[in-house]
């Protein structure tokens, strides 16, 4: 039931991060820059995305949300030149 990102440490090198069924209103707002691979699943109250910076993202799931694609998922959304997935 996380509905913020306030706990979550910026400094410490994430490599892998999962949200599911969160209580999220709008798509979290990242900048981690070793972050590969994220998945943000199962987050029926999120509509609107939000850009983020990931660089080094490789590995994206946004399955079972209820985002709007209109704006979203080119590599340049999240900051990245890398993503495979």
């Amino acid at each position: 039931s996380l509905g913020s990102l306030q706990a979550l440490l910026k400094d410490f090198r994430w490599q892998h991060l999962e949200m599911i069924n969160c209580d999220f209103d709008k798509f979290p707002a990242l900048e981690l820059r070793s972050l590969k691979k994220f998945v943000f699943t199962d987050n029926k109250d999120v509509s609107s995305f939000t850009k983020t910076e990931l660089p080094s993202l490789q590995y994206l799931d946004l399955k079972r949300n209820h985002l709007s694609f209109k704006t979203c998922c080119s590599h340049t959304d999240f900051g990245t030149t890398n993503l495979k997935h």
